[in-house]
């Protein structure tokens, strides 16, 4: 991993991100003790757990680490990305431009249901740096091995503070870590949010869940910061 990114309490970018595609164990009971009967979940929150299980399940599963490697074929550093859009025979994936810049050669790893589906070879087709804006796009051929590796898609909405947010990142570039957290502070570039990125995460997309439950992608980790005195 690189040093100094993987940052965030979070800086992220939202507008550019969205216009870049514009065209674009189940459980059945709950076991008392020995002199009290067992207590039954009903069956529709048997389905909701489920549900919730699976919605959480896609995020790990959408998540990729980002490795970069150096003109020697050393690893360098790494990062995370997020599947965005499955088209046209490639895989289009969104991260930081500090995750590919500068890296002789990138792989993808996705990881489905906790098994690493491999290092597939991946292609920078945009890197774009300002002092607000941090976005990197991959694109990965779309090959059988990739097939489970579900798309969340990028929306645009309202964002307050106090809304919860789930990430999954690389951190210290380590097989997948889910983290809840919420917004702390929002403005017209980007917003703050807890916890803070651990190195490794650079590049993961902030996730919120529709009103059916399913994830969105609504920002993208970029930086580490200060707010109100805490980082």
């Amino acid at each position: 991993m690189r040093s100094n990114p993987a940052r965030s309490m979070s800086k992220f970018a939202i507008v550019i991100a969205i216009s870049l595609f514009a065209a674009i164990p189940s459980v059945s009971y709950a076991q008392s003790p020995d002199d009290a009967p067992s207590v039954l979940v009903d069956q529709d929150t048997e389905s909701s757990i489920e549900r919730t299980e699976d919605r959480f399940r896609n995020v790990f599963n959408n998540t990729a680490r980002i490795k970069a490697y150096g003109a020697n074929g050393q690893l360098a550093w790494l990062g995370s990305a997020n599947l965005v859009k499955r088209e046209n025979g490639h895989l289009t994936y969104l991260t930081n431009s500090h995750v590919v810049d500068g890296a002789d050669s990138l792989t993808v790893e996705p990881f489905v249901d906790g098994f690493s589906l491999g290092e597939h070879k991946a292609t920078v087709i945009v890197n774009h740096m300002t002092n607000t804006l941090d976005i990197g796009v991959l694109e990965v051929k779309d090959v059988i091995e990739l097939a489970s590796v579900p798309v969340i898609p990028m929306v645009v909405r309202d964002l307050a503070v106090g809304q919860e947010i789930f990430r999954v990142g690389h951190q210290r570039g380590e097989w997948g870590s889910g983290r809840l957290g919420h917004i702390v502070n929002v403005d017209d570039d980007y917003i703050l949010s807890t916890p803070k990125a651990i190195g490794g995460d650079s590049g993961s997309s902030v996730m919120q869940f529709n009103e059916s439950g399913d994830p969105e992608i609504i920002a993208l980790t970029a930086w580490v910061t200060t707010f109100e005195g805490d980082q």
